[in-house]
């Protein structure tokens, strides 16, 4: 359906019954709860800094919104878009009402700008793929009402969002109003976040978790009043005449045990998750199912997703002899590359030949390997068999230097020095890049929980030696969690013992060797239903040279 309006594609002028009652007592739900606020300025603020990353690449922006009813999620992320860059919008639903709302609002808010909007009247389950595909697949607490949310994500980032788009779900997490009805006789909660995450997890997508704190104000619910009850009868799904007197009064119980008092009002926190993906197509094959001879891949999808790399590398500054120099700093087998090559293709075509190609490991036969696969994106100069912090390496040469998730090792004692000998051997107009997590991530609190001491250093140790030397950096936080299904054991050793604890990738068969799982409280905290969610909070940190 569409119309020769810029603003507004469709205005919906037929109803369905029930569905006027459903807009309203939606708005009275959300009027009581900051979960919408929260939704919104995580949004734009998500979308802002993803839009950063693309950089000039991102000329014009095609968005379909699932379930967009009333636009409450959705305008304020148009508004800030608006005169920025052309967009074009798709907003999808159901309700009829809430997008004759919709309507109205984008003709009052977004007249004249450069913002196209299309609002279709269709179940989710009739879109074709020719719709898209879309740069931002937005699904705003629909998945409710899907027969099948896990199938209906999967063919939304599968079929609709673009491979360097991504796909965000907005819903309820289990804190809130769902543990308030698991706690009442005769009430189911709802379909939670953590039950997408399983569902996507039998998908083989693994979302990047982010969790948004908000309260509900149970003042008039407690209370009991006609608009308390109306807010209370949306959340639970239920008719509260329908309930028996002893669950109603257990009900009411559960809802001021779990509430606070403050300026006079009684409020319970609640949990909105935001799921994050990105089309699998884009990546080398990678399950939350995974296999001990799987070689794990995440941390370097989500750093490729960082930065728009071929535009990094296409303008490194020159060095003396004429030549674009790049220092892979613990290059190992040649997994950051292999991530780096599936995702922008166009670096085997041709546009990096240009670019001399220097690899450090203390290894030999990683660097034997990582030459292989980076023979088909540049041209392979020279390579140092020794730690970073012992190589002899050439002054100011090096117009790119990375270490990506590389310095774990580095002795805390000798990391000023290896970071001195990096930003020696980096170019006056050049830039290094250190990706490390931070010491909250999984990779640094698991050996501390489970060994008893820190294995590895973390950048919050990098930025330490930074401070001290009054070295100038930027730091972008990249935070994801990997996923891994509670069944698969296998998987989940060796994730624990070998990629968070050894740090390093195991070939062949011996997980036999490996300890057993942990257990107890921390353990536990990383469980949401049917995944283990390892949170990774990583720094890249970019240091100019010149300094």
């Amino acid at each position: 359906m569409s119309h020769s309006d810029p603003v507004v594609g469709t205005l919906i002028t037929t109803d369905w019954p029930g569905e006027a009652h459903y807009h309203d007592a939606y708005a009275l739900r959300r009027e009581r709860s900051t979960m919408a606020t929260e939704a919104v300025y995580w949004l734009c603020d998500h979308v802002r800094h993803w839009l950063s990353e693309r950089g000039e690449s991102t000329t014009s922006l095609r968005v379909l919104s699932v379930g967009c009813g009333d636009g409450n999620v959705d305008l304020p992320l148009l508004e800030l878009l608006n005169g920025r860059l052309p967009v074009d919008y798709v907003g999808v639903d159901v309700n009829t009402t809430s997008l004759n709302f919709f309507g109205e609002a984008v003709h009052q808010r977004l007249s004249g700008g450069t913002v196209t909007t299309t609002l279709l009247d269709a179940p989710v389950q009739s879109l074709a793929p020719d719709l898209g595909p879309f740069d931002l697949v937005i699904v705003s607490h629909m998945l409710y009402y899907v027969d099948h949310p896990g199938h209906t994500v999967a063919r939304l980032v599968r079929e609709f969002t673009r491979t360097d788009g991504r796909l965000v779900v907005i819903h309820s997490a289990r804190q809130g109003v769902p543990a308030l009805m698991a706690a009442v006789d005769g009430l189911t909660p709802f379909l939670t976040a953590e039950d997408i995450a399983t569902q996507l997890a039998a998908q083989h997508l693994s979302p990047t978790w982010h969790t948004l704190h908000s309260e509900l104000d149970a003042t008039d619910i407690l209370a009991m009043t006609p608009q308390g009850r109306a807010v209370l009868e949306f959340c639970i799904e239920a008719d509260l005449d329908t309930l028996s007197a002893d669950a109603l009064a257990q009900l009411q119980t559960e809802l001021s045990y779990r509430c606070q008092q403050r300026d006079g009002r009684w409020t319970m926190a609640e949990e909105v998750a935001a799921l994050v993906l990105t089309n699998p197509l884009r990546r080398l094959p990678h399950a939350p199912h995974t296999t001990a001879k799987v070689d794990p891949l995440e941390d370097y999808h989500q750093l490729a997703q960082a930065f728009h790399w071929p535009e990094r590398l296409t303008t490194i500054p020159v060095s003396a002899d004429g030549l674009a120099h790049v220092l892979d700093v613990g290059c190992g087998t040649g997994r950051w590359l292999r991530v780096l090559n599936a995702t922008y293709p166009e670096l085997a075509d041709g546009v990096t030949r240009h670019v001399r190609y220097s690899m450090l490991d203390p290894v030999r036969p990683a660097i034997e390997a990582v030459g292989e696969v980076a023979s088909a994106m540049f041209t392979i100069d020279r390579s140092w068999v020794d730690f970073v912090q012992q190589a002899d390496l050439p002054h100011g040469h090096f117009g790119l230097i990375w270490a990506m998730h590389s310095l774990y090792g580095v002795p805390e004692h000798e990391l000023a020095s290896a970071l001195n000998r990096m930003l020696t051997a980096l170019h006056p107009r050049g830039t290094a890049v250190i990706a490390l997590p931070d010491a909250s991530s999984f990779y640094i609190t698991a050996a501390a929980e489970l060994l008893g001491h820190t294995l590895f250093v973390s950048a919050d140790d990098v930025r330490r030696v930074l401070d001290a030397s009054n070295v100038r950096y930027q730091v972008q936080r990249v935070d994801y969690d990997e996923c891994f299904s509670v069944h698969d054991e296998v998987a989940l050793r060796h994730y624990v013992w070998m990629e968070s604890i050894g740090n390093t990738f195991l070939p062949g068969g011996a997980h036999d060797d490996l300890p057993p799982l942990p257990s107890g409280t921390w353990w536990d905290s990383h469980r949401r239903g049917e995944v283990f969610a390892f949170p990774q909070r990583v720094d890249v940190i970019t240091i100019p040279g010149g300094q």
